[in-house]
């Protein structure tokens, strides 16, 4: 003759049924939304990706320096406005210290140290990613 359930060990029920040893009570975490400031840059790293120019702000194919990468971002989040030049300052100015964490050269402006002829293109991504990053803390 079987036990009914209600009868059976407790012990024995749980191991039917697993329950978490401890329940995570935490709430969970919203999407992190970028800044204006890190859209600003993913953008423009965005533009280097698809085509990098050294000595001038744009060439042929949609090529783009960094500098003008970052301008051209900042205006399509903010339009043509006096908020688009504090963005664009503000992003040269990360660019900049990533580019210092990086090289521990201090460069006056970006087009100094993007049209350097020993420049790659893949410094000037990895540039952008410790910017990105920086800008997210």
């Amino acid at each position: 003759m079987s036990t009914p359930l209600l009868e059976k060990p407790a012990k024995t029920i749980s191991k039917m049924f697993r329950l978490p040893n401890k329940i995570d009570d935490t709430p969970p975490q919203p999407p992190r939304v970028d800044s204006k400031l890190t859209q600003t840059l993913v953008l423009a790293r965005k533009k280097v990706r698809n085509g990098w120019v050294q000595g001038r702000s744009h060439g042929p194919g949609n090529r783009v320096c960094a500098g003008y990468a970052i301008e051209e971002s900042a205006r399509e989040i903010k339009g043509h406005t006096p908020m688009a030049n504090t963005l664009i300052a503000s992003a040269n100015s990360m660019l900049m210290t990533a580019v210092l964490a990086q090289t521990n050269q201090l460069f006056a402006c970006i087009p100094d140290w993007n049209d350097r002829s020993d420049r790659t293109h893949a410094e000037v991504l990895c540039a952008f990613d410790l910017a990105i990053e920086m800008s997210r803390k």
